[in-house]
């Protein structure tokens, strides 16, 4: 007896899948052809319907493939993604499956479907996987390929050109997400351009030109990313590292300086949208945004003079009547004395004050002299 009959011999007498366990099998399928693949019995595929083309998945393929598991012996089922309505997909050759699934599905046509009978070695060996598939388990998988396409190559492996081409495609692809209204998409699409660049660190030429540019591109995509999600400081981060890349963009100094208006560093704001400003005068988006942070920055200043003005500048006592009042100071001939204060989250903002040297002047010398 050949070994394709004997282990076809073998899998009448197996336990067929529990239908408590599993509701998309309605009937036994009917095979048409089994294979061998191991040639010893240990990894066996009954293909119950013919899949399409000649073509089958390659190392480094994606597949997309619907599955049913379950134990030879008591078929008992252990997974399912139809009962999911998910399918699964891996990559062919890359150790993220069993390796019955690897050499199986290798096998397989388009929208093929077959049994799979896989001995320990093709599963889940001496260890077993939890408490649902015991040590030294054979297996059975219904498995459907549905799909395949070529995979990803290795970022480590790819040319710089190939590379640069890798992000840009991965740009155009965030920019039409984001064009949905998809921003989170979007942002993932542009972090995984910019991903393709991590792992190689000597550019120079041609190849450093092309880089920049798609580099630069991602980075002011992701501010204006961030800006529609309100993530302010991941817009002030990728802000920053687009005029790190072209100090000379007008659209860098930009984003990075709309992104600090938002956490209210209007002073570093107003350095970065100046050069936007100065470099193109034009530009009524800057001159509007200009005019925005110093709107800003000046009612942000009137508030802390309110806020600290009335809590240094008037005495305590004020309202018992025998307290003398404290006399009026000229502030300008007086020393000053400063403070950073951060409230929360918020960047520090700086409270200038006078000292009152004028009716306590040893008080204000010491006071100096801590500060100095």
């Amino acid at each position: 007896m050949s070994s394709s009959a004997a282990a076809a011999a073998a899998v009448e007498q197996e336990q067929k899948p529990s239908a408590a366990n599993t509701e998309e099998i309605q009937e036994e399928p009917v095979v048409l052809r089994t294979e061998d693949l191991s040639g010893d019995g240990h990894c066996v595929k009954e293909v119950t319907k013919e899949g399409l083309g000649e073509d089958c998945p390659k190392p480094g393929d994606e597949v997309e493939v619907h599955y049913t598991g379950w134990l030879k012996d008591s078929g008992e089922v252990f997974d399912s993604s139809r009962k999911r309505g998910t399918p699964f997909k891996f990559t062919i050759g890359k150790g993220q499956v069993i390796k019955g699934w690897d050499e199986g599905v290798a096998s397989m046509h388009r929208l093929e479907r077959a049994i799979f009978t896989f001995h320990p070695e093709y599963g889940y060996g001496a260890m077993g996987a939890g408490a649902e598939i015991p040590p030294n388990s054979w297996l059975k998988f219904d498995v459907e390929l549905l799909n395949f396409k070529p995979g990803k190559p290795d970022k480590w492996s790819m040319s710089k050109q190939e590379k640069v081409a890798a992000a840009a495609a991965c740009k155009e692809k965030g920019n039409a997400a984001f064009k949905a209204g998809e921003y989170e998409e979007a942002l993932e699409q542009y972090k995984e351009g910019v991903d393709y660049f991590e792992q190689t660190s000597s550019w120079s030429g041609a190849d450093k030109e092309d880089k920049d540019k798609v580099l630069l591109s991602c980075y002011l995509n992701m501010a204006n990313t961030c800006m529609k999600m309100k993530d302010w400081y991941s817009a002030v981060d990728y802000g920053k590292k687009a005029v790190e890349i072209d100090d000379k963009s007008t659209k860098a100094h930009f984003r990075y300086g709309a992104a600090l208006m938002e956490v209210a560093s209007y002073k570093d704001a107003k350095e970065q949208l100046l050069i936007a400003a100065r470099a193109e005068p034009q530009n009524r988006e800057v001159r509007t945004t200009l005019g925005d942070c110093k709107k800003r920055a000046k009612e942000a200043l009137s508030e802390e003079k309110a806020a600290f003005g009335a809590m240094f500048g008037h005495s305590i006592y004020s309202e018992k009547a025998d307290v003398e009042l404290p006399p009026v100071h000229d502030l300008s001939k007086l020393p000053k004395a400063w403070m950073d204060i951060k409230v929360g989250t918020e960047e520090p903002k700086r409270v200038t004050f006078a000292l009152y040297s004028d009716t306590v002047p040893k008080t204000a010398d010491n006071f100096l002299t801590l500060c100095r």
